[in-house]
């Protein structure tokens, strides 16, 4: 710690991402909020529900037919779910499913373990392939909740969208520098990653809400180009959404907001958006900014690229 402390200054690493990570969810009002979302993870996250629920009736019509599993091993998997569940309601600022990941199989073993004993084999199966169609479902087919994009393949839909917004920027301005958030940052600056050829210069902001956004009103010289997307996935205008009692909560502990979109950010900012796409859920956007002549980003009057680049 020590050494630590003399090379950065801190004794636990970056504060922000401790705060954010530790020491600001050690309040009980949060823990009891992640518990509450860590049990819907477990049980019914992309149509977990259906072999959970499933399970939950051949028990109510159980009838002391046994449990299906040594109860030293229902102990055994009650104690790491709940350990699981508990360890990620206080770390991590983030309710991502995947924190659980190996906790996933341990629940559809228990479920399976139980539906068998209290079932014949047909019904079984048949309970079986009715859970591995509502998953195969729950792939291409949103909950009705905000949730991660890799969750399913949303995330190929944000993959691709990011790959032709850096595309374009780098075909069209490669010595730019942009103003985007995590993950375009890394995607921008790492080659390795695959979205770009060479590093491209950003600056980086937390997301795209509009306070984010308004601050940078006064940093506008600083970037020539923005590359704006939706940083998590929604239900679209319109669509039925069980979280939207909970945006306050959402809001205060778990970084939830609006992004402003490519043209609110471009009237913001006085930019004009040379390209812009939604697939699904997910979109997309790339702002340009007047410059400079000669820095190298390029050498007509943004508006006249604006129609070039359409």
């Amino acid at each position: 710690y020590w050494f630590h402390w003399r090379r950065t200054g801190f004794i636990f690493g970056n504060p922000e991402f401790l705060r954010y990570n530790a020491t600001a969810n050690l309040t009980p009002y949060r823990f009891g909020l992640c518990l509450w979302h860590r049990l819907l993870h477990l049980t019914m996250h992309m149509n977990l529900f259906v072999p959970v629920l499933g399970t939950v009736l051949v028990v109510a019509l159980w009838r002391g037919r046994g449990w299906g599993l040594d109860r030293g091993a229902v102990a055994a998997l009650g104690v790491v779910l709940v350990a699981n569940s508990v360890e990620f309601s206080v770390l991590g600022g983030a309710l991502l499913t995947r924190y659980l990941l190996p906790m996933f199989p341990l629940v559809l073993r228990g479920c399976g373990a139980w539906g068998r004993q209290g079932v014949g084999t047909g019904t079984f199966w048949g309970m079986a392939g009715v859970s591995l169609a509502a998953f195969v479902v729950g792939i291409f087919v949103n909950p009705p909740y905000a949730f991660a994009p890799e969750d399913n393949l949303t995330y190929r839909d944000m993959v691709v969208l990011h790959q032709q917004a850096v595309g374009l920027i780098g075909r069209k301005f490669p010595g730019a520098t942009v103003l985007t958030a995590w993950p375009g940052a890394a995607e921008l600056e790492r080659p390795e990653l695959g979205y770009t050829r060479s590093p491209i210069h950003v600056v980086e902001v937390k997301n795209f809400s509009r306070s984010k956004m308004t601050g940078m009103e006064g940093q506008r010289g600083t970037f020539q180009v923005a590359m704006v997307f939706s940083t998590k996935a929604v239900p679209t205008t319109g669509q039925f959404d069980l979280a939207r009692r909970n945006r306050a909560a959402d809001a205060r502990y778990f970084d939830f907001h609006d992004d402003m979109l490519p043209g609110e950010v471009a009237r913001l900012l006085g930019g004009t958006v040379i390209w812009e796409e939604q697939r699904g859920v997910e979109w997309a956007g790339v702002v340009l900014f007047p410059w400079e002549r000669g820095n190298g980003v390029g050498e007509a009057e943004p508006q006249q690229a604006a129609i070039l680049f359409r």
